[in-house]
């Protein structure tokens, strides 16, 4: 399946940046081990890898979200030094998974003000109104993010910070 997937994008849309996997997939134990060689055969250097240091600082999320991220970044934590041994990196530091279900232009602001140096990827999912789609699609949340990430205040902690945006292809 990891093959296929991989395959479809090649046929569909060309050479992929880079890997991320529903729900965090890429992280988990049992598939490292199987994506490794794979992602090697096709040349795919760069994937997901969600460790956030935790507790943000600046804003709280409940304890059972806030054990559900630890949990996450402690896996991720254990995938990074056998994708790394293997030539398979990751940006410097991630961060994202605090804002889910706390998505605001004040609690992004507190999350860029304190960045470390180096390469950082945010993950949110934006979305504009629809009334069609999946129970995710149709989240509310989607258009909160979308108002957060283009929120005037926002642009002005990055200019102010001196960060730079880019995607993933920008960092192979």
């Amino acid at each position: 399946e990891l093959r296929a997937q991989i395959e479809w994008f090649l046929d569909n849309h060309g050479a992929p940046t880079h890997v991320d996997g529903h729900h965090h997939i890429q992280i988990h134990p049992v598939v490292v081990p199987l994506l490794i060689p794979i992602l090697q055969r096709y040349g795919i250097s760069l994937i997901r890898l969600p460790s956030e240091p935790l507790p943000p600082f600046g804003f709280e999320i409940a304890p059972d979200h806030l054990a559900r991220c630890r949990a996450i970044s402690a896996v991720a934590d254990a995938a990074r030094p056998l994708y790394e041994a293997n030539g398979i990196v990751s940006t410097d530091h991630f961060r994202g998974l605090a804002l889910v279900h706390h998505a605001s232009a004040k609690n992004l602001r507190h999350i860029l003000s304190r960045l470390p140096e180096g390469t950082t990827e945010l993950m949110v999912h934006p979305g504009s109104p629809t009334s069609i789609g999946t129970p995710f699609d149709l989240d509310p949340q989607r258009q909160t993010e979308l108002r957060m990430l283009t929120d005037e205040s926002i642009r002005a902690v990055l200019a102010e910070r001196k960060i730079e945006l880019c995607s993933y292809g920008d960092l192979q």
